[in-house]
């Protein structure tokens, strides 16, 4: 008897690991899809907002113009990531030009695998939140200048559970890409990454 219970509580074990186990897998695509739905819905706002706001489009032009251009979603570029929290309330000051700077707070750092690659992403909120919720973080990366806007791109991040959702199918262009009227906070160097980002945002063709 001992040996029939025995061999049931291993089936049981085995059995319940393998439901564990796919019952992740079932969660990560489930994630993948919605985090896709939700940047393709962004990106369709996002052609509403350049349409609304960059005037110097003429009305041909504005007949005719069929959105941005995008990178394909690539769920390669969503990583889910421990967040390393910066204890000292340290400060990041941006140069913007012709306004002066702008401060906020380094709240933090994420590392994720991209290419075989580790990079180091900084993560920045307003000085006064205590708990934020969404983060920022401008980045440079190899794509700048060829398919991506020279001075870099930005990127929210979202914190849940704990965990900062970094997908860079999210990345955007800066408003100076399309404006020279527009001020931006151009990424620090610890944003400058070592690889490229092909994913999120590109060069209006």
């Amino acid at each position: 008897m001992r040996s029939t219970s025995a061999a049931d509580a291993r089936i049981s074990h085995a059995l319940v690991c393998f439901i564990l186990q796919n019952s992740l897998i079932v969660l990560f695509v489930l994630t993948m899809t919605s985090n896709e739905d939700k940047v393709l819905r962004k990106r369709a706002q996002r052609n509403e907002w350049f349409l609304q706001n960059f005037s110097d489009l003429n009305d041909q032009k504005k007949h005719t113009f069929s959105g941005l251009d995008f990178y394909p979603y690539n769920s390669d570029y969503l990583k889910i990531c421990e967040v390393e929290l910066f204890k000292n309330n340290e400060r990041a000051i941006f140069a913007v030009e012709g306004y002066g700077q702008i401060e906020l707070r380094k709240y933090g750092s994420v590392k994720a695998e991209i290419d075989a690659q580790l990079v180091a992403l900084h993560l920045y909120c307003d000085l006064q939140t205590e708990n934020p919720t969404e983060l920022i973080a401008p980045f440079k990366d190899k794509t700048n200048g060829k398919t991506t806007y020279g001075g870099g791109r930005n990127l929210n991040v979202q914190i849940e559970n704990g965990k900062a959702i970094v997908d860079f199918n999210e990345a955007t262009n800066m408003e100076c890409a399309y404006s020279a009227e527009s001020v931006c906070a151009l990424p620090l160097p610890e944003n400058w990454l070592s690889v490229s980002i092909e994913a999120g945002e590109k060069v209006l063709r």
